[in-house]
């Protein structure tokens, strides 16, 4: 059987282009999939994110005056302009909120930013989100217009004077003209200010995944507010860390709320963006993918929780037309599966990125939620045998593994920007793929069930083994 894999290579460190902020991939957790450049919502390209974070006053709660921690967070899915994009929706748990998702079903559009705030400031982010869809002319020529803003909330009581109503339209706008590509702010900024996830310190949180789907290549990102679960419940690459902490101390409460410590419900919403053309009725089926995601993290779905996910898609941009038909294209629901995937992985990295970011935040009475230990998820994390090294990790270390396999040549190992990316053929079938560490000489094929094991003799790398179904090894030429 002739083989020809070209593995690619990148020797760009995600973490460095993340503004700097601590991120878990940097913790060595092993996650699988492999990343866009930000490794963000904003790696598909037109997604622009924003924040207003307020963080004011200290001590006792005084409703109306704080202390304060709280804030919104703007997504435009193809930037400032009025581009509908095809979306659906998804709740695992309804005990929470997201405006305008009747018409979203009804149409399969999403028309305007997604925004997200606290539980008791959704009437006043979408009321300032029509104002300034006024102020802008966000629909231009149109002189009749109505539209149903996307408002979404988690609930930050614990730490900000939520009965206070503190969040004010020019938040909002703060939030809508922070906006912006690149890297996305994480841990305690906007809506995800107050949070608390799975025992520890949360907020926002993002992720991406690059992904092959035929011979095409897409980008999928996500962006959560993070707000759900118990200490005890969480997972980190499989590994039942939050075990291992309950030592350690999560919170201090000394006055309002009386959900304190373990057993809280709490909430998450996610927002899933992709390149990827898929039609609305796809768009359900990626987001009915989120709860996978957050299960691999320990959230359950209980019954306190407001569980609801957006998915939309930036491809068919002509789409969204009054007066005439359109074509389209979409993906094959036969080869959508490893966009169900990346959805997983995607959205399990984000939650876990929410807490790293995150960092030991007090609030009304003195309340405090401390941030995850590192040096406890890292010890840990080895105790598994789930620790991934910096030096194996690092791509600059991969150039080792470059070279000709086989005798017939049949496989070749190259260093090229950006990331390692997997390519099979055998006759005339051909496999494309991206690839990522989970061991010391050892590469997981994304969305194939491939695993390639690097030999060594003397320190030197000498061959390959394809582990599917058994194993073939190629000597180094």
């Amino acid at each position: 059987m002739r083989k020809s894999i070209l593995i690619l290579f990148s020797f760009f460190l995600i973490s460095s282009l993340s503004a700097q902020q601590k991120r878990a991939r940097d913790l060595g957790i092993p996650f699988r999939g492999t990343p866009g450049t930000y490794n963000a919502i904003t790696d598909v390209k037109g997604i622009e994110v924003g924040h207003s974070t307020i963080i004011k006053g200290k001590g006792a709660l005084k409703i109306g005056e704080g202390p304060a921690r709280t804030g919104v967070i703007a997504v435009f899915p193809r930037g400032k302009k009025f581009s509908p994009v095809y979306a659906n929706w998804y709740s695992l748990n309804g005990n929470g909120e997201m405006t305008g998702t009747t018409w979203l079903t009804e149409s399969g559009f999403l028309e305007t930013p997604i925004m997200i705030t606290n539980t008791n400031s959704v009437g006043v982010v979408r009321d300032a989100v029509l104002k300034w869809y006024v102020d802008t002319n966000w629909y231009g020529d149109e002189k009749f217009w109505y539209t149903y803003p996307v408002v979404a909330e988690t609930y930050d009581g614990e730490l900000n004077d939520i009965y206070g109503f503190h969040v004010k339209e020019e938040n909002v706008r703060e939030a809508i003209e922070d906006a912006k590509p690149g890297p996305v702010k994480e841990g305690n900024v906007g809506g995800g200010t107050g949070m608390r996830t799975l025992g520890f310190k949360s907020g926002i949180g993002s992720s991406s995944r690059m992904v092959h789907v035929g011979e095409n290549r897409y980008t999928l990102g996500v962006l959560v507010q993070s707000n759900f679960g118990t200490a005890s419940h969480l997972t980190l690459a499989g590994v039942p860390i939050g075990l291992d902490l309950m030592h350690l101390p999560h919170n201090e409460f000394y006055g309002d709320p009386n959900t304190e410590g373990e057993g809280r419900d709490g909430s998450i919403i996610v927002i899933v963006a992709t390149d990827a053309p898929l039609l609305p009725h796809q768009l359900k089926r990626i987001a009915q993918r989120i709860p996978l995601g957050i299960n691999r993290t320990g959230g359950y779905g209980t019954n306190g929780s407001g569980d609801i996910f957006i998915a939309f898609s930036t491809a068919n941009e002509g789409a969204f037309n009054r007066e005439e038909n359109v074509q389209v294209e979409t993906v094959s629901n036969d080869i959508i599966t490893p966009l169900f995937i990346a959805t997983t992985h995607a959205v399990e990295e984000a939650i876990i990125n929410s807490m790293v970011a995150a960092e030991t935040l007090d609030g009304i009475h003195g309340n405090v939620i401390f941030e995850l230990p590192e040096q406890e998820v890292e010890k840990v994390m080895k105790k598994y045998n789930r620790w991934l090294s910096p030096e194996v990790r690092d791509p600059r270390n991969w150039i080792q593994y470059t070279g000709i396999y086989g005798e017939a040549e049949e496989v070749e190992i190259t260093l090229e920007e950006n990331r390692f990316k997997f390519s099979m053929k055998d006759g005339d079938n051909s496999r494309h793929s991206y690839a990522t560490p989970i061991a010391e000489d050892t590469f997981e094929v994304d969305y194939f069930p491939i695993l390639l094991k690097f030999k060594r003799e003397s320190g030197k790398v000498i061959s390959i083994e394809l582990n599917a179904n058994g194993v073939e090894e190629l000597r180094k030429n």
